[in-house]
Parts: C-alpha cells; structure tokens; sequence
C-alpha cells in the first residue's frame, strides 16, 4: 500500500469519527430539548390532578342537598375529568416512557419519539376539544328546573323558524373554529417550539 492509499484511508476514517461527534452531539442536543418537555408534562399533570381534586370537593360540598338529577349530573362531570386524562396523559405517558435519555440513542429512536410527542400533542387537543363541551352540557342539568325549561323552549322557538334557524347554524359553527383555535394556540405555545426543534435536528440528521 503506497502513500497515497494510506493517507485517503485516514481522510475516510476522519471524516467518518466526525460525522459520528456531530451525529451525538445533535442527540445529545435533542435530549436537552425532550428534558424541557418532560418537565413540562409533569407540570400539566400536577395541575390537571390539583384542578380534578378540587372540582370533585366543590361537587360533594352539599351532596345530599342535591336532587337525583345533580347528582347524576355531578357524577357524569367527574368521569368526564376522569376521561380526559386518561384520553390526554395516556399518550403523554408513552412519550415521556420512550424519550428518557437512554433510549436517545439513535436516529430512528428519535424519530419514534417525534412521533409520540405530535400524536400525544393531537391527542391532547382532541380530547379538550371533545371533553369540554360535553362538560358543560352536563353542567346545565345541575340546575335542572332552572334551565332545561328555557332550553326546551329555545329550541321549539328556533326550530319554528327556519332563517334564524340557519343563523343559529352559521353561529354554531364559526364558534366551533373559534373553539378550536381557542384550544390550539395555548397547546401550540406550549408544547409546538419544541417539535420544531427536535424536526429541525432530524432534518440535519437526514441531510449528513
């Protein structure tokens, strides 16, 4: 083997040890990102678990004075927190199992962790989107006598007149993509820079 040979064979066995640094070094950098989010999760869950406590000591305060009704209504609104966190930090658990720092380990690792966090993030939007409403529904039977007679005959008024009917519609659904955008901005300021980090380190890793 001459000279020539010897000293092409080092270049590619530098730049091969160079690659492998900046290939940890992006891991290592992605790791300091998912931390960030985990200590944010572990926020959110502690604050869903002190708001759940709380709503649940509010509704027994003054459980035997509530009428059959209530209670029903009471109950159905717990199972809805109940619900939500099992539908919300259910994905929430998967990613935060899979992104500790040992299982950072690769890029594939990485990209499976990506994952988790957007559909975890989904999950979560979906599930506010779908618990809350529902929430309040239920609280508008706590006080039954009080307002499921005015909703029966909002209801008969609306449905005897067909062009404000369709306003009600129109309404209902541009409060609906109102809801949605209420829900998506606080969820996309909290947990949406991070994706971005972590896609921009895959994309660097897909580029090398």
């Amino acid at each position: 083997m001459n000279f020539d040979e010897l000293k092409k064979q080092w270049n590619n066995q530098s730049s091969d040890e160079v690659k492998i640094d900046l290939d940890l070094e992006k891991l290592k950098s992605a790791n300091t990102i998912l931390a960030k989010v985990r200590t944010r999760v572990k926020i959110d869950f502690v604050g869903y678990l002190l708001v759940s406590m709380l709503f649940i000591v509010l509704g027994f305060l003054d459980w035997f004075e509530k009428s059959s009704v209530e209670k029903l209504s009471m109950i159905m609104l717990i199972i809805q927190f109940i619900v939500f966190g099992i539908l919300c930090y259910r994905r929430f658990y998967y990613f935060y199992r899979s992104s500790s720092p040992k299982n950072i380990s690769t890029k594939e690792n990485l990209i499976k962790i990506f994952y988790e966090l957007k559909f975890a993030i989904d999950t979560y939007k979906i599930a506010i989107f779908t618990v809350v409403p529902l929430g309040f529904l239920y609280i508008v039977f706590i006080k039954p006598n009080d307002n499921i007679d005015e909703i029966i005959r909002f209801f008969d008024e609306l449905f005897r007149q067909p062009f404000i009917l369709i306003i009600f519609i129109v309404l209902t659904s541009i409060s609906i993509i109102i809801f949605w955008f209420c829900i998506s901005i606080p969820i996309n300021i909290t947990y949406k820079p991070y994706v971005k980090q972590i896609n921009q380190i895959l994309n660097q890793l897909e580029e090398e």
